[in-house]
C-alpha cells in the first residue's frame, strides 16, 4: 500500500512541474523575453551616449548639464555660519600690527615704526587704539627685551595718530588698577605667569616716568596704591617686590627725584613700621631692607632725628660716599674703584653686591675677589652671610633662576672652612 502510494504521488508530481514550466516559459516568452530585449537595447544605446551612468566609464551629466551643481543641503542640527565683519576686520588689525612689532629692533627701529604708522593711517576703525594698545602690552610681556622700545613707539605713533600716547597711558593705568597680586594658592605656572603679568606693568610705568612721558607724579600715585595708604588691606609680598623696582629703577639714576627728599623720607618711616609686622616672609623683609638702604643711598646728607631714632642705623657719611662710589663704578666698568670702595664699606655691600652679580651687572671675576676680601676680614662672618642666601634661595631663583649655578660657580672659585657643607645644601635645591 505504501509503494502504490508512493508511485502515485510520484507520477502526480512530475506531470504537474512538467505542466507547471511548460506555462512558466510561456508566460516568461511572451512578457520578460521582449522587455529583456528591449533593455538590452538601452543599455547598448547609454554606452554609445550616456545619460544616466554613474560609473566612472561614462560621463556623470549630460552635455545641457555640464558644471551644474547641486545645491548643499542644510541640516537641522548644524547652525548657519554667520560672518561677523567687526571681528574678521579687528584680527586683520591685529595681524598688521604684529607684523610690524615682530621685526622691530634697535636697528631698524625708524624704518619699521614709519612702516606700522602709514598702514595704521589708513585704517579707519574706532577700536584702533585698542588693539593697538592691547597688542603694544602683549608684546611687552612676551618679549621683555624690547620694551623700552615699543613704549618709544607709542611715542612715534602718537605724533600722528593724535591722542594714542593718552589712551595708552589710561589703558596701563587701567591694567594697574584691575592688577591681581594675590598669587598664593596658584600652581607655579599660574604663579610665575600671573607675577610676570603685574611686573610688567610696573616696568612699563617706570619707562613712563624714565622717558618723561608722564610726570613723577604718577610714581607716587603707584606707590600709594602698592602700599595700599588709607585703608587697612594687607600688602602682598608681590606688591613689595614691585615697590622694590621703582626704587632700584631710582637707585639707577634712571629717575630724578632730588627735588623730592622729604616725600621720599617719609616712605622710610612707612616701611621701618611695616617692618615691625609680624609674619612677614623673608623674601618681603628682603624687599624692605633693600628698599631702607636705596633711600639712606639717595639722600645721604639728609638724616632726620626721627630716621635715626627708629631705624637705629648707624651710619656715617664716609661709609655712605662709599657705596656711592661702589654702584657708580658698576655702572663705569671700573674695577679697581668698586674693589676699593667694597674694602671701606667693611662688608656692608655684600648682599647689594651679590644681588648686582645675579643681574650680570658684576662679573664672576670681581665677585671672587670680592668673597676672597670676606673671607680674609672675617672667615665666620662671611659664613653666616652665605647660608643665609642659601636659606633665601628657593625664593630668590624665583626671581632669577640662574642664581643657584651662580653661586655654586662661585663658591668652587673660593677656600674657606664651610665651603664643602655649603655645596652640599645648595645641590640639594631642585629647580621646577
Amino acid at each position: 500500500m505504501s509503494t502504490s502510494f508512493h508511485s502515485f504521488y510520484s507520477s502526480i508530481s512530475i506531470f504537474s512541474v512538467q505542466d507547471y514550466m511548460t506555462d512558466k516559459y510561456s508566460i516568461l516568452s511572451k512578457t520578460y523575453l521582449p522587455f529583456k530585449e528591449i533593455y538590452e537595447g538601452i543599455h547598448e544605446e547609454d554606452k554609445k551616449k550616456p545619460i544616466f551612468s554613474q560609473t566612472t566609464k561614462f560621463k556623470k551629466f549630460p552635455n545641457n548639464l555640464k558644471g551644474y551643481k547641486y545645491p548643499k543641503i542644510q541640516r537641522d542640527n548644524a547652525p548657519p555660519k554667520i560672518f561677523n565683519g567687526t571681528i574678521e576686520e579687528s584680527n586683520k588689525i591685529k595681524i598688521t600690527i604684529n607684523t610690524h612689532l615682530n621685526k622691530l629692533c634697535t636697528n631698524n627701529f625708524d624704518k619699521i615704526s614709519k612702516e606700522l604708522l602709514d598702514d595704521l593711517l589708513k585704517i579707519e576703525n574706532n577700536k584702533l587704539f585698542e588693539i593697538l594698545s592691547n597688542e603694544i602690552f602683549i608684546k611687552c610681556n612676551s618679549d621683555g627685551k624690547y620694551k623700552s622700545l615699543y613704549i618709544q613707539l607709542v611715542e612715534y605713533v602718537s605724533n600722528d595718530l593724535n591722542e594714542f600716547k593718552e589712551y595708552f597711558i589710561d589703558f596701563i593705568q587701567k591694567q594697574f588698577c584691575e592688577k591681581d597680586v594675590n598669587i598664593t594658592h596658584l600652581v607655579d605656572e599660574e604663579e610665575i605667569e600671573k607675577k610676570k603679568n603685574v611686573i610688567v606693568i610696573i616696568e612699563i610705568i617706570i619707562l613712563f616716568i624714565e622717558k618723561k612721558i608722564v610726570k613723577i607724579d604718577i610714581l607716587h600715585f603707584t606707590l600709594i596704591h602698592l602700599l595700599h595708604i588709607g585703608n587697612n588691606i594687607p600688602i602682598h609680598e608681590l606688591e613689595f617686590e614691585c615697590i622694590y623696582l621703582i626704587f632700584k629703577s631710582i637707585d639707577s639714576k634712571k629717575i630724578s627725584i632730588q627735588e623730592q627728599k622729604s616725600v621720599f623720607m617719609e616712605y622710610y618711616e612707612i616701611f621701618e613700621k611695616l617692618k615691625k609686622q609680624n609674619n612677614l616672609s623673608k623674601r618681603t623683609i628682603f624687599f624692605i631692607e633693600q628698599i631702607k638702604d636705596i633711600i639712606h643711598r639717595i639722600f645721604p646728607n639728609n638724616k632726620s632725628n626721627s630716621i635715626e631714632s627708629s631705624s637705629q642705623i648707624q651710619l656715617n657719611s664716609s661709609t655712605i660716599n662709599f657705596k656711592n662710589d661702589f654702584f657708580d663704578s658698576i655702572q663705569e666698568k671700573n674695577e679697581a674703584k668698586l674693589i676699593k670702595s667694597y674694602i671701606l664699606c667693611k662688608g656692608e655691600l655684600f648682599n647689594i653686591a651679590m644681588d648686582y652679580y645675579f643681574e650680570n651687572k658684576i662679573p664672576i671675576q670681581i665677585m671672587i675677589k670680592i668673597f676672597k676680601i670676606e673671607v680674609k676680614n672675617n672667615e665666620s662672618q662671611f659664613e653666616i652671610k652665605l647660608k643665609s642666601i642659601v636659606e633665601n634661595m628657593n625664593d630668590i631663583i624665583l626671581d632669577i633662576p640662574e642664581a643657584l649655578d651662580k653661586t655654586k660657580e662661585l663658591i668652587r672659585n673660593i677656600e674657606f672652612s664651610k665651603k664643602e657643607e655649603i655645596l652640599n645644601e645648595l645641590n640639594q635645591i631642585e629647580i621646577d
